[in-house]
């Protein structure tokens, strides 16, 4: 009877009648635990929190999902409690409670440790997490900044997807101690390089989107993203310096700069590359050194850029 219910109150939330779903979600809890079947209890209090929070009850969904937290930790599901955790954490936010909604979630994303090494899964989860990501920052830029042009609006989600932002927050959520890694990467400190650490944040992403849905994961994205959002410059300060130096040449009636790649030194994963950027009709000439053919580029027109109209990063 028990589980009848319970196929009722998920049938129900299928429908959104939430009211239904209330009803059939509390009577399926009460004949459970009289039968003993803890588990699937545990399992329709989800079901009834879910319902309560569509209803406009984030306190009784609180109550309803924190009841099935105890024998969650005491017998270590840990993929049910990481689930209830991030249920707390929804009906948190709804009622504004942006610390404690916080919390859950750290604590959702800390039950088990997260593996950086030799987990095909893990590759899955940032693929998944990186794909959402970038939607729901395309998403949310193109809502704040009505005002914007496509290529604005993509170099804005670039800026905020990007390696150095991603590991930025995944060091504020303290990801580098949940990194399980291999002894090499260990030695190298790899928990603390930003490749890991911006890997690690899209697969929470990608792990919360799979237990709690779009919904959760915008929420963890709003939450992880906030600092960011708000400070973000205008479009014309996020344009690299390419870009800036090619509108200047555009506008002043000069033709586009060249690039040439003068040297490159390093072994093949580590390689460093000096850049030249020339513009003939001023008989100006300048250099850039990175990592990469790009980055050395940008280098390269940054320092042109400081050579003709004196603009520096």
């Amino acid at each position: 009877m028990g589980m009848a219910l319970g196929n009722i109150c998920i049938a129900e939330r299928g429908r959104c009648r939430w009211q239904h779903a209330e009803e059939a979600g509390k009577a399926a809890i009460d004949s459970l635990e009289r039968a003993g079947a803890l588990a699937a209890a545990d399992h329709a209090r989800r079901s009834l929190s879910i319902a309560l929070m569509k209803l406009g009850k984030c306190e009784d969904a609180i109550v309803a999902a924190s009841e099935a937290l105890p024998r969650q930790i005491e017998r270590k599901r840990l993929a049910d409690l990481r689930y209830t955790l991030l249920l707390l954490s929804q009906a948190q936010l709804q009622l504004g409670r942006i610390d404690a909604s916080t919390k859950c979630l750290l604590e959702a994303e800390s039950t088990e440790p997260v593996l950086a090494e030799s987990r095909p899964e893990l590759l899955r989860l940032e693929y998944l997490g990186d794909s959402f990501l970038s939607y729901a920052i395309a998403l949310r830029l193109y809502e704040r900044r009505p005002a914007d042009a496509e290529g604005d609006l993509s170099r804005a989600r670039a800026s905020l997807v990007k390696q150095p932002t991603l590991a930025n927050v995944g060091q504020r959520l303290s990801l580098d101690t949940q990194i399980v890694l291999g002894p090499g990467e260990l030695r190298s400190g790899g928990a603390q390089r930003g490749a890991v650490l911006a890997d690690a944040v899209e697969a929470v992403i990608g792990a919360v989107l799979l237990d709690g849905g779009a919904t959760a994961a915008e929420a963890l994205i709003d939450l992880l993203f906030a600092e960011e959002l708000a400070g973000l410059p205008d479009s014309g300060a996020l344009k690299d310096a390419k870009t800036r130096l090619q509108e200047w040449l555009q506008g002043s009636g000069y033709r586009l700069p060249s690039y040439a790649v003068r040297a490159t030194s390093g072994r093949d994963h580590e390689q460093t590359f000096v850049v030249s950027c020339t513009v003939e009709e001023r008989n100006a000439e300048t250099t850039g050194q990175g990592s990469s053919r790009r980055h050395a580029e940008q280098q390269a027109a940054a320092a042109m850029l400081a050579v003709l109209t004196g603009e520096r990063e």
